[in-house]
């Protein structure tokens, strides 16, 4: 999996391309906590070049999204499509999530 970061303005933007999968779902986690700041206002996971996800990159993105109300900033996935999506949807984890069709959405 490939997660690329940035900052816009106080927005963490976490790239996300390849395959979210048990091989390397943890990185995701480590990436995300070495990323947060104290001024950080959200964190988004652009997700639209994410091509696999399976229930442990599913348990990933939960982590993440835990990492972030312990933080007390939003979370949200934007670009999330196709088969990850579906993923998403069929362990029942999409309802805990703010999906955003691309970025510029989710920083809005």
């Amino acid at each position: 999996m490939k997660v690329n970061a940035e900052w816009k303005e106080k927005a963490l933007v976490l790239h996300l391309g390849g395959s979210l999968t048990a091989q390397n779902s943890d990185g995701l986690v480590a990436q995300m906590k070495s990323y947060l700041k104290p001024d950080c206002r959200c964190c988004v996971l652009e997700s639209a070049a994410l091509q696999q996800l399976d229930s442990a990159g599913v348990g990933a993105l939960v982590s993440c999204l835990n990492l972030a109300k312990q933080a007390g900033i939003p979370l949200v996935i934007a670009g999330l499509a196709g088969r990850p999506l579906q993923a998403l949807q069929v362990a029942k984890a999409d309802r805990f999530f703010t999906l955003r069709a691309g970025l510029e959405e989710a920083l809005a």
